[in-house]
């Protein structure tokens, strides 16, 4: 579900002349006395003769000196101000406090404003529904319409606020009534939910021709897809481009992946980038790894692409979780090693069912890695990943119900047997997992050539990090002869099986 994040294209007031017969002298003299208050002097300036200002800067002013003497329109108005940056640098955190004030003395506007930044993580990076909602229901009940359609949304997927769809109705519905241009299309989408998928094209259909890039996105997934109307992937094509071209970061993100997936990357890079500008978690996700890893059709920048899926991340994107968390338990793409914090990434991916990091949260737990031991926590967790079919959660689990895990930790002889004992019945994770435990001499002694024989296993069983490490092992000859063809054939096999590694390794070689 979409949820409407865009901001009412709103204009600060004129304070250029328009009319060049008005002369300067009936511009006042006294601008702000103690005989009277400095928002008085606004509300003259801005419902006598606006124009009569012909220095931009001194308007700004008034504006200024009446906000700070605490008039709610006047901090509005000098939000927008440094929002838009008219007349002065833009300076998106002096507007926020701007926002802030007035929308504390009840202004609507603002207050939409202030509701609109929580939920586009406006303030510190972190987007909080539960404040989102609460200053959309304040602006919302003066009927603010766009406020109305984003607090039906937020009852409608539970963000913030407890899900309830007669609410999410009443709000869009009352939006509706107030001719908001989005809420016909956001009432579209309450009725494909519903299952009446006719009615929700009905209602696409009449939002599109006004304008609504959202429901000109829904049309184009439908007649790509064939959903609910005949297939016509052409019209759903313009519907997409037409939606991406008028702001739907939604329409922008597919657009960026049908463009990778064709091969065009310069072409998807662009949409992408579009898309992440307009704070779309998954188009940051993808531009990041597209500049984190060499190849991907853009100019190679790791930190350019660390800091992408870290805003991703931060937006709640379980996929760039999982990245960050890898980032920080491997100590690439960041200043150092951190297993607290990869933990805590992980978590939060395990939170929305993510089955990768269900698996490695649950080791983390069981292991004490980045934190205590929990085994109470870690079975939950472990459950969980089991239940959608993990094999390695099932072999966790087990180590629990065996005793081979406790309170204390693992017991680790029994744990290197339990190891060995999957290996040997072909568990071609296990090998790779203990061919590194004997290349780094981790809890057993070191030996590069029991290493090499128990990738060799991992790689035939089809594990592509084993097929990536035995190709390394043979290149450099480690616990055996040096085997180029063997090496060549492993890491061409591990890169078109998707390693990065792989494939990286193979492009310094020269072998790409």
């Amino acid at each position: 579900m979409i949820l409407l994040r865009r901001t009412r294209k709103l204009k600060i007031r004129n304070y250029r002349t328009t009319r060049k017969s008005i002369s300067l002298a009936l511009t006042p003299k006294p601008l702000f006395s103690i005989k009277t208050p400095k928002y008085q002097s606004y509300r003259w300036y801005s419902t006598l003769e606006q124009d009569i200002l012909n220095d931009e800067k001194e308007s700004i002013e008034y504006y200024r000196t009446a906000a700070e003497d605490g008039d709610a329109e006047s901090q509005y108005q000098l939000a927008l101000i440094y929002d838009k940056g008219e007349g002065v640098p833009q300076d998106k955190e002096v507007a926020k406090q701007w926002y802030l004030k007035a929308a504390d003395q009840g202004h609507t506007e603002s207050e939409y404003m202030v509701g609109s930044i929580y939920l586009n993580g406006g303030f510190d990076d972190q987007i909080d529904y539960r404040a989102a909602y609460e200053w959309f229901k304040k602006a919302a009940a003066k009927d603010h319409s766009e406020a109305q359609v984003n607090l039906g949304f937020l009852y409608l997927n539970g963000s913030g606020i407890e899900r309830n769809m007669i609410q999410a109705k009443r709000w869009i519905k009352r939006a509706m009534d107030l001719d908001n241009e989005y809420a016909l299309g956001m009432m579209a989408e309450i009725y494909e939910m519903e299952g009446d998928i006719q009615k929700a094209i009905e209602l696409h259909k009449k939002s599109a021709e006004n304008g609504n890039s959202l429901s000109q996105y829904h049309l184009g997934q439908k007649y790509i897809y064939g959903n609910g109307v005949s297939m016509d992937i052409e019209k759903g094509m313009q519907y997409m481009n037409t939606a991406a071209l008028t702001g739907s970061s939604e329409a922008q993100f597919f657009l960026g992946n049908h463009f990778e997936n064709i091969g065009d990357l310069t072409e998807a890079e662009q949409w992408y980038k579009k898309s992440a500008g307009n704070n779309h978690a998954k188009a940051m996700l993808n531009l990041g790894l597209s500049y984190y890893v060499k190849g991907r059709g853009v100019k190679h920048d790791e930190k350019e692409g660390v800091t992408l899926i870290r805003k991703a991340a931060e937006r709640g994107d379980p996929r760039a979780q999982i990245v960050l968390a890898d980032f920080y338990f491997t100590g690439k793409g960041v200043s150092r090693k951190n297993e607290v914090l990869a933990r805590q990434w992980y978590s939060l991916a395990a939170d929305q069912g993510e089955l990768v990091a269900l698996e490695n949260y649950g080791m983390f737990l069981l292991r004490g890695i980045g934190g205590e031991i929990n085994i109470g926590k870690a079975k939950e967790v472990l459950e969980k990943a089991a239940e959608q079919g993990s094999d390695k959660a099932e072999k966790n689990l087990k180590l629990i119900g065996d005793g081979v895990v406790s309170k204390d930790g693992i017991e680790k002889t029994r744990w290197i047997q339990f190891l060995h004992q999957q290996a040997d019945k072909g568990d071609p994770e296990t090998q790779r997992m203990l061919g590194m435990m004997y290349i780094r001499g981790d809890e057993v002694p070191q030996n590069h050539s029991r290493a090499r024989q128990l990738f060799i296993s991992a790689a035939e069983n089809g594990d592509l990090q084993g097929q990536m490490f035995l190709g390394v092992m043979l290149g450099q000859g480690k616990g055996g002869s040096v085997d180029l063809k063997g090496s060549k054939y492993w890491l061409r096999k591990a890169s078109n099986g998707g390693s990065v590694e792989a494939k990286e390794t193979m492009k310094k070689l020269g072998w790409d």
